[in-house]
């Protein structure tokens, strides 16, 4: 053997070892039968090549060590296939290749040239390389493959390239010099290989697990948009089945307010009331949620709406022998937001006011305070109450949260007003946090809760037609 051929195959040699290696590791990792079928193709052109190496005679020995790598030609075909849409397999791909090796071994015997038997048997290994590479070329690509037709066309010429190399075999092996540079074409079709076929498959298996991925989100989005539908129309029905009954009987309550009230009428006006008022807040939910709230945004100033907010609540207020102090901090105390005013006063000033109340102690005071920096009015709704447990805290503002609970005076909550709140702020381009159980140095004691609503600050001077309303909520 010359020194060339030697370096040539001791080069070839520590190639396939790395391949063998580095594939099998490849589907260790990913346990897919593509890598799988990787590592098998380069077991079998290792084994193939030791064959070669080991013969040095032109007899069966050798043909049958040359035909050995139709195994691997098979299992490239068996590649091609997997990574395509409808992979039908011709069973013709195996069986004439089986024949023609037989063939060839028939046409030694007879004949006692192993180039023209070795013919028979270059036509059986790259009869299944030619198919692969046609597959690949004008098959349709997988949905999963994103339509990488670029990369199987440089399949589809690899493959042809290493048919053509099992071609020259019979007019190459013979000599040393046709060996040396048979050698050397097929070490440069196995680098080929060797870097092409890990990247290809990789991308492909990526692409496979997105669209896998794409396909699951697809069909969960499908079922999340149905329930929520469901639930829609269900809500929808049980608001109108309830909101009639309960305004009847709220109407029917009113007319006995003359007579003698009782302990069973007055809990049955509360529990009127709060199903009235959960009504209410439900059909606010669905009005937000699904769009139909619209905003009236003028430039106002937050004070009016706070003061009427505290009017509406007055007589709460006075049950709990509760008190409201303003603290006006602003430089001008004209200083206005653009705004819708109803929305403000009713369902964002409101709901905090009614929330200080049932967690405030009977005799405190509740703050309401409003400040601003250069860009952003704040409006405060401060008390001195129980505050807010950690437990809860985190989802305060979620809708999906459970954040019931009893106010200190036994009332109930619908665990909706806060979710609410955020969301009529969000839409006014506002922002709210809130803070609990802190010292504050300027009432020199701890707060409760102190709920901070933030907006923009859009102007700076008195605003003279602004009259303030009578309280409405």
């Amino acid at each position: 053997m010359s020194p060339n051929l030697h370096i040539v195959i001791l080069v070839f040699a520590g190639t396939m070892l790395v391949n063998v290696f580095t594939s099998a590791a490849l589907w260790y990792i990913h346990r897919n039968r593509i890598f799988g079928y990787i590592t098998l193709s380069w077991v079998i052109t290792s084994i193939n090549f030791f064959l070669q190496s080991q013969f040095v005679n032109y007899d069966y020995k050798m043909l049958l060590a040359y035909s050995f790598y139709v195994l691997a030609s098979w299992v490239y075909y068996e590649i091609t296939a997997a990574l395509l849409v409808n992979p039908e397999r011709r069973y013709w791909v195996y069986t004439i290749p089986i024949t023609l090796i037989v063939l060839g071994l028939v046409t030694l015997n007879l004949t006692g040239s192993f180039q023209f038997a070795s013919i028979f048997s270059a036509i059986a290994i790259a009869m299944p390389l030619f198919c692969a590479a046609l597959k690949a070329r004008n098959a349709k690509v997988s949905r999963e493959s994103k339509g990488d037709s670029k990369g199987f066309r440089i399949l589809a010429l690899l493959l042809v390239l290493l048919a053509i190399h099992y071609l020259d075999y019979p007019f190459l092996r013979s000599s040393e010099s046709g060996a040396v540079f048979g050698f050397t074409f097929a070490f440069l079709l196995t680098f080929a290989f060797s870097i092409f076929f890990p990247s290809f498959l990789l991308w492909q298996l990526a692409a496979q697990y997105s669209s896998r991925l794409q396909d699951e989100v697809t069909k969960q989005t499908k079922e999340l948009v149905d329930l929520d539908n469901r639930n829609k129309a269900l809500i929808s029905i049980l608001i109108h089945d309830l909101a009639t009954p309960v305004t009847t009987a709220m109407m029917s309550l009113g007319k006995m307010e003359g007579g003698e009230q009782t302990p069973v009428l007055d809990r049955l006006g509360k529990s009127l009331r709060y199903i009235v008022s959960t009504i209410e807040k439900v059909r606010e939910l669905q009005a937000v949620n699904a769009g139909k709230k619209n905003l009236d945004l003028k430039v106002a100033d937050p004070m009016i709406s706070a003061e009427n907010a505290v009017q509406y609540y007055a007589e709460q207020l006075a049950a709990q022998n509760l008190t409201v102090r303003f603290i006006d901090n602003r430089k001008n105390r004209h200083s206005a937001v653009m705004i819708d005013s109803h929305l403000l006063q009713g369902q964002i000033i409101g709901n905090l006011l009614s929330n200080a109340i049932k967690f405030s102690p009977r005799g405190e005071e509740i703050v309401i305070r409003l400040s601003e920096d250069a860009r952003s009015l704040t409006i405060e709704v401060i008390d001195f109450g129980i505050g807010i447990p950690a437990s809860i805290a985190p989802k305060l503002f979620s809708f999906t949260g459970a954040t019931t609970r009893k106010g200190l005076h036994n009332e109930k909550g619908t665990g909706f007003g806060l979710p609410l709140v955020k969301a009529y702020v969000d839409m006014m381009h506002g922002r709210i946090d809130f803070q609990t159980g802190y010292k504050d140095a300027a009432f020199a004691r701890t707060v409760g809760v102190n709920m901070r609503v933030k907006f923009p600050l859009v102007v700076m001077q008195p605003i003279l037609s602004e009259s303030r309303p009578a309280a409405e909520m």
